[in-house]
């Protein structure tokens, strides 16, 4: 949908074969995903692994990154809504990157049948961590360099696609930026040094380069 030739250095799978088998490839893998979470080794609970393909379905599907998606082609495509907001591009980007990313980081607690707070701490990290990927993609997209960041660059603006960057400029989004970086870190504040990996997965989030 974003038709970018290059991805991580690497053609797209359209690019480098053709349209149907980037399809294919990407039907393959959802339901791949579904068939690894229901297998018996993955959890021995029936019930945990239900629970576990109940919520990739939700942050998937027409919730989540597809209704997300949705959002940023009928910006993209229709200049719908004609002025977006804050609210709007947040919703967007949430849904699009933040719920997938919400859901992996619970699945953790899922697994281990964590407790509730401990299960919604991990959660709150989750979107703050894929808001702040968005908010980082957005400035590499407007400032990185192509070689470095493995893709095309400039395509947003060019696009036209709705973005904080588009609606509060380079200062304010990395404003924004940090303040979801240090959300993110004070979500995993009922885990002490436990989470250590964690804080150091959302600093390079909103630090990267790629």
């Amino acid at each position: 949908m974003d038709d970018d030739d290059v991805r991580r250095g690497q053609p797209t799978v359209h690019k480098a074969y053709d349209e149907w088998t980037a399809i294919l490839a990407g039907d393959a893998l959802l339901t791949l995903a579904f068939e690894i979470l229901a297998r018996d080794e993955t959890h021995p609970d029936a019930l945990v692994r239900a629970e576990l393909v109940t919520g990739v379905a939700r942050a998937a599907g027409g919730r989540g990154m597809v209704k997300g998606q949705m959002l940023d082609l009928a910006a993209e495509k229709r200049g719908e809504p004609s002025s977006p907001t804050v609210a709007h591009i947040g919703e967007l980007q949430g849904l699009k990157t933040g719920a997938l990313i919400a859901c992996a980081c619970e699945a953790g607690a899922i697994l281990a049948q964590a407790a509730p707070g401990e299960r919604a701490a991990l959660r709150e990290f989750g979107w703050q961590l894929g808001l702040a990927f968005q908010i980082a993609d957005d400035l590499l997209d407007a400032e990185g360099d192509e070689t470095t960041v493995g893709k095309a660059t400039g395509k947003d603006s060019t696009a036209g696609k709705a973005t904080l960057i588009g609606l509060l400029g380079l200062p304010m989004a990395r404003t924004l930026l940090t303040e979801t970086e240090q959300k993110a870190i004070a979500a995993l504040a009922p885990f002490g040094t436990k989470a250590a990996i964690l804080v150091e997965a959302a600093r390079f989030a909103a630090s990267r380069a790629h």
